[in-house]
């Protein structure tokens, strides 16, 4: 590779990192979605072509009161006790891709009990790792 190859191929790195384009991540997941009911989650993980040196692969849970909210309802989500509620588990531990290598985990989590009916819940997968996190899209299963 020439000079202008390595700086290109670094670059791309780079911007990867900035932008959470480094990887492509996918989930699903089977269970039933109930307070306290223990699901599996497979999340697969792609390189888009540089090495993906990653601290986690987790499922976050998004409960959403209003999917069609505005911009005045969003900023009140950021007061103190008005957000929607978040949850965050791990899949599995560090982890390591060769530049275009796919690998698949396999793992458990469970619903949180106070898991509310009356929103609609979110789910996707992320890789947690330096710079902008990887994700999917985040994906309804009430």
């Amino acid at each position: 590779m020439g000079v202008v190859g390595v700086l290109k191929q670094g670059l791309k790195g780079a911007l990867d990192r900035v932008t959470g384009h480094a990887a492509v991540v996918d989930v699903t997941w089977w269970g039933r979605a109930a307070p306290g009911e223990e699901a599996s989650a497979r999340i697969t993980v792609t390189s888009t072509g540089g090495t993906v040196k990653a601290d986690a692969a987790v499922v976050d849970l998004h409960g959403e009161d209003d999917l069609d909210e505005g911009i005045l309802d969003r900023a009140a989500e950021l007061l103190p006790g008005r957000a929607d509620p978040e949850y965050t588990f791990q899949i599995v531990g560090p982890f390591e891709l060769a530049p275009d290598q796919c690998k698949t985990f396999e793992g458990t989590f469970r619903f949180p009990d106070d898991l509310e009916p009356g929103r609609t819940w979110l789910i996707r997968a992320r890789v947690v790792m330096a710079g902008h996190d990887p994700r999917s899209a985040f994906a309804i299963f009430r």
